[in-house]
């Protein structure tokens, strides 16, 4: 087998290993044929950052977002930014790819409780210490400027307690013995855009580099989770634009990095805007599954 041949195989089989079906839902006109990556600043969390989310169940997609009247965005926020609400049924990789969110139970979770996703740590704050602990063992400076900022430390001090922390020390902060899981967990996300954008960058490459392609987690959101008709809660994020195709994509190995949802649809790769339109139309998607 020749190289060609070689880095082909290897291309097909990398869209091969998009195995997993989910459905994107959004509230607001989808602009390009790309998921992108949004900075903090636009994304406000750290979990939103990280890459784009995907449900396993459609009806959270669907009733939770596409679901909304086309007024909403004037109805909750006062304004008049027009909506488009859309479901895409998209590709993403094997479950197997997927880092799973640590999302412990509440101390006083209610036993048989018909809704077990109230009872466990919220996705928004379980995904962002998993990112902050990551990305603090890479760079110690990042939790030294948290600690300096966030709990008003000393330089020397917070140098100190940064280092011991992620040698999994449990120094004295506050008063208190804590290891580097306790103090997130009491702390809670690191203060300022630029903090958190390098936390949310640091620990995407770490998990990358491990091989993961993105988390899955348990959505905790009740406007998601408790959208009527969810029976599965499970949902994904995935951390490159590259790793999510349209349901209805063929492949094309010259375009395996390509972010575009349809690159490679009939061979050619180019589709016209209206049929994408067609496909995501969020009172079609059964009908497409």
């Amino acid at each position: 087998m020749g190289w060609r041949d070689k880095i082909a195989k290897s291309l097909l089989e990398r869209f091969g290993g998009l195995t997993t079906d989910a459905y994107h839902g959004t509230r607001r006109q989808f602009e390009g044929r790309a998921f992108k990556e949004q900075p903090i600043s636009e994304s406000y969390t750290i979990d939103r950052a990280l890459g784009t989310h995907a449900a396993r169940d459609p009806a959270m997609a669907s009733e939770a977002f596409a679901g909304l009247p086309n007024d909403f965005n004037h109805i909750a926020y006062g304004t008049k930014t027009p909506m488009t609400p859309q479901v895409f049924p998209v590709k993403i990789p094997d479950e197997s790819a997927f880092l799973q969110a640590v999302q412990p139970p509440y101390e006083r979770a209610w036993p048989n409780h018909e809704q077990p996703w109230r009872d466990v740590k919220t996705d928004t704050a379980a995904i962002e210490q998993m990112a902050a602990a990551e990305a603090y063992r890479r760079d110690p400076d990042l939790l030294k400027a948290h600690l300096e900022r966030g709990r008003a430390m000393r330089e020397p001090d917070a140098r100190a307690v940064s280092r011991a922390l992620v040698a999994g020390e449990s120094p004295m902060i506050e008063g208190k013995p804590r290891d580097l899981e306790k103090f997130l967990d009491n702390y809670g996300a690191p203060p300022g855009d630029d903090i958190k954008q390098r936390v949310t960058d640091l620990a995407r490459d770490s998990w990358q580099d491990k091989g993961y392609a993105g988390i899955r987690y348990v959505n905790t959101a009740p406007m998601e989770a408790g959208a009527p008709g969810v029976k599965d809660v499970t949902s994904y994020i995935v951390f490159n634009p590259a790793d999510i195709r349209s349901r209805f994509a063929q492949f094309d190995p010259s375009r395996w990095m390509d972010k575009d949802l349809l690159a490679g649809v009939a061979g050619t790769g180019v589709v016209g805007a209206g049929t994408l339109g067609a496909l995501a139309a969020p009172d079609r998607y059964e009908m497409q599954q």
